[in-house]
């Protein structure tokens, strides 16, 4: 049995999210032999807007959080002095290096990026 493996496109909106999550969802059933006889598409939509909405409140969360750092970091440069900013990110690279696994700290530190700023 071949099995379409190709992604819907994603409609503008977010009403054409919700609409893109539908209709994945929908393949993955058919991809695995799920009836959709059985799918409640009323509580299937509801449970996907939620998700959406969490989704839209987390990324206005984590956009909040990068501003707030990134006037910090301006306010510590103003205060200190641009090289401030050096000494942060080294900083936060040797705690991150001492704290977080491999991985996480390579992704928190920016590792590979020789901006000298401190992440956002």
């Amino acid at each position: 049995m071949a099995v379409d493996v190709s992604e819907p496109t994603a409609p503008e909106g977010e009403d054409g999210l919700e609409a893109f999550a539908l209709e994945a969802a929908r393949r993955q059933a058919e991809a695995r032999g799920d009836d959709d006889d059985g799918v409640d598409e009323a509580a299937q939509s509801g449970f996907i807007a939620r998700a959406l909405a969490e989704s839209r409140r987390m990324r206005g969360e984590a956009s909040l959080s990068h501003q707030k750092r990134a006037e910090l970091a301006a306010s510590i440069a103003a205060r200190h002095g641009e090289h401030s900013r050096q000494v942060m990110a080294d900083a936060m690279a040797e705690h991150a290096a001492e704290a977080l696994p491999d991985a996480e700290s390579a992704e928190a530190t920016g590792q590979g990026e020789a901006t000298g700023e401190v992440p956002l």
